[in-house]
């Protein structure tokens, strides 16, 4: 079926019912070798193959990521380590001109079809506690996916496996009443930033710091999440690639986390210190603050 949206017309194909999910290991390997597409792949120029049997057809942003984890549960003996095997190699070492689709896709390989996890909202955070997701068989994916990451030297692909690794495990402290798991996230987190710096991958230089924050305020360490608001905008001072909403918003979230648990004379040494790095996104983040008190009431820069 094809729609319009916003003058361009797309493809949209339904679900359908998914506990009839029946796609076979062929046909999803078939997809797979596809690559992993971004958002290109929703209009109907595209030459991206429709693959009967995978949802949406294989047409969606982050394919086959929706397709794996559906497939997995009923994977048989040596598929999952064949299938990591084939999808690491649809990474690129170096980072991509667009995240979207290879972070969508890891993502949709555990079942979180919405961004953000816990963090996306209260209702969605109360969602998961009571529903407790299963995510056994993704994590035996994601495990083996990363070890055939290290063999190829795949640095960028490992920069956003670690961070996405690092959502899950910040989830499980919540979900899971699991404390243990804090100190796995704050790993991840870090490794992330470092595989970033290996590869020049300029988002994941502050990104998975921003979450980190994020993370240990929704945890209630005040701490911990000042810690690393502060060195989210210092290594967006140095490396944001440019003034995307969504980088704006993030800035805007650590400089409000900062603020507010920061004297004023520290927080205007900030504010002079930022003022002088040139960066669009640190700049237009700075100009807003003033309207803004509750980081949890950011009107549209909630959830960028």
């Amino acid at each position: 079926m094809i729609k319009k949206k916003n003058g361009k017309e797309y493809i949209y194909e339904s679900v359908g019912d998914l506990k009839t999910y029946n796609l076979s290991f062929e046909k999803l390997k078939e997809l797979t070798k596809m690559g992993i597409p971004g958002r290109e792949c929703y209009y109907p120029k595209t030459n991206r193959k429709l693959i009967p049997g995978a949802l949406y057809k294989g047409r969606y942003l982050g394919s086959p990521g929706r397709d794996i984890f559906f497939f997995l549960p009923k994977a048989k003996k040596g598929q999952t380590k064949s299938l990591a095997q084939l999808l690491a190699k649809q990474f690129p070492k170096k980072p991509p001109s667009d995240h979207t689709g290879f972070g969508a896709c890891i993502r949709y390989i555990y079942g979180q079809f919405d961004k953000q996890g816990i963090l996306l909202s209260n209702i969605k955070c109360k969602q998961m506690i009571e529903e407790k997701p299963d995510w056994s068989f993704p994590e035996k994916f994601i495990n083996i996916l990363e070890k055939e990451l290290c063999k190829l030297k795949k640095d960028y692909g490992l920069a956003l496996l670690n961070e996405m690794i690092a959502h899950r495990e910040g989830d499980k402290v919540v979900v899971f009443n699991d404390n243990s798991q804090i100190k796995k996230m704050e790993k991840r987190y870090n490794r992330a930033i470092k595989y970033s710096f290996i590869c020049y991958s300029y988002k994941q230089m502050f990104t998975p710091y921003f979450w980190c924050a994020k993370y240990f305020n929704k945890f209630g360490d005040a701490k911990k999440s000042l810690h690393y608001s502060l060195l989210c905008i210092e290594n967006m001072k140095k490396y944001c690639p440019d003034g995307r909403r969504g980088y704006i918003g993030k800035a805007l979230w650590c400089f409000l986390l900062i603020k507010s648990l920061s004297s004023k004379s520290r927080w205007e040494v900030i504010v002079r210190s930022s003022n002088r790095c040139g960066k669009r996104a640190i700049l237009e983040a700075l100009k807003i603050t003033k309207k803004y008190k509750d980081i949890n009431k950011l009107g549209k820069w909630d959830n960028v």
